[in-house]
């Protein structure tokens, strides 16, 4: 057969719909499990976030193509910008979808239609999709900014620990292995996992009251502070129970609780939400020895394969971590007077916020953040310092 007598596939194409959440939900849900999409990818997550933050404005594209769902955005709806679904407390964002082709082609579809500004924070891709969706949509918009936004950093726990503390410089060994020891002096340390369901309304209580216990509470940015954060954890907790994905982590000193880490864990990844630990244990530094014990436990279980920290990186994360992620901003917006003005905005917006996060420490972001929200009127939370 001559080359010119192969036939060629045609380009599949997408049809894109915009619908309501409790119309998408089947189909959003049954893509999900297909794909194996991580918790805060799933409706369970994006429903609770955007009843606490931003209700009746969430909705959900979905792309289809030959009658079957292969790539699922959702979004919230506003003026003058369309927004992912993101906050201080969303690990990630990602289009969840089949393969990297249908997950381009629907941003490709979105990007090239949108009337309105569209950014997509937290963005979850691989670099060479990246590299990919940006030459896919050079010539779609006249405003257009696709670009690394922050680092994620994850430990794999395959091997075994002596081999893991084998690779690290021998000052950080040693300060692994004096973590424990050095908590152990200040008390009784007792280490627990909870993930019973019906344990879980009064043990969240005490640890959403550590978390509050210092400069948080203070400064007014605990997940107790505010009534919306506080409704979002107890019912994305209360989910991800009933899905057997919650593990909520703890170290007690002489009985009391010093330290929690609020996780999820799903298809062998252990993801590390939220952090907190009480400040009058500070001098026993029971959250560091907490996060040690954790990435230990890691290779000692087989169902384990990595550990993702989630959120900025820390000293901490560098030193147990084994690999990093990168995230993206992706920016869209069309052409005209009005156009520029939103792509002004938020390109000013998206620089003044890659500064702060490489002068300010996190406590100083906090501060600024919930200062930010009470100024607008608003939950803690609604965007990135």
């Amino acid at each position: 057969m001559r080359m010119l007598d192969v036939p060629t596939r045609p380009a599949a194409t997408t049809q894109v719909v915009m619908l309501d959440p409790a119309t998408a939900a089947v189909d959003w849900e049954r893509l999900c499990q297909e794909t194996s999409a991580a918790p805060f990818h799933r409706p369970g997550w994006h429903l609770r976030w955007a009843d606490a933050f931003a209700p009746g404005r969430l909705r959900v594209l979905l792309g289809r193509e030959d009658g079957r769902v292969v790539a699922a955005l959702p979004v919230i709806v506003g003026r003058p910008l369309t927004r992912a679904p993101v906050n201080g407390h969303t690990p990630e964002f990602a289009v969840v979808a089949v393969d990297a082709a249908s997950r381009r082609r629907l941003l490709a579809d979105v990007v090239g239609r949108t009337s309105r500004g569209l950014v997509l924070d937290q963005l979850q891709l691989g670099e060479q999709e990246a590299a990919e969706l940006d030459w896919a949509l050079a010539s779609r918009v006249r405003h257009l900014d696709l670009g690394p936004a922050c680092q994620t950093v994850a430990t794999d726990v395959s091997g075994s620990w002596n081999e893991f503390l084998a690779t690290m410089r021998p000052d950080r060994r040693r300060e692994l292995r004096r973590s424990l020891d050095r908590t152990a002096r200040h008390g009784r340390v007792g280490l627990g996992i909870h993930r019973d369901e019906r344990d879980l309304p009064g043990l969240l209580a005490d640890c959403l009251a550590v978390e509050a216990a210092g400069w948080k509470g203070r400064e007014g940015t605990a997940i107790v502070s505010h009534p919306a954060t506080r409704r979002f954890y107890e019912r994305m907790v209360a989910w991800a129970a009933v899905q057997g994905w919650l593990e909520l982590r703890t170290l007690r000193l002489d009985g009391r609780l010093a330290a929690i880490q609020i996780a999820l864990r799903h298809d062998g990844v252990l993801y590390l939400l939220k952090t907190g630990y009480d400040e009058r244990f500070a001098v026993a530094a029971p959250g560091k020895a907490l996060q040690h014990e954790i990435v230990r436990d890691g290779f000692a279980d087989p169902g384990l394969s990595r550990i993702e920290w989630l959120g900025d990186e820390g000293e901490l994360k560098r030193v147990l971590g084994t690999r990093s992620r990168t995230l993206y901003r992706l920016a869209a917006h069309p052409g005209g007077p009005a156009g520029s003005l939103t792509h002004l905005a938020s390109s000013s917006a998206r620089r003044s916020g890659d500064w702060a996060r490489s002068h300010l420490p996190p406590t100083v972001r906090a501060r600024l953040r919930a200062a930010r929200a009470r100024v607008q009127g608003r939950p803690p939370g609604g965007g990135h310092v």
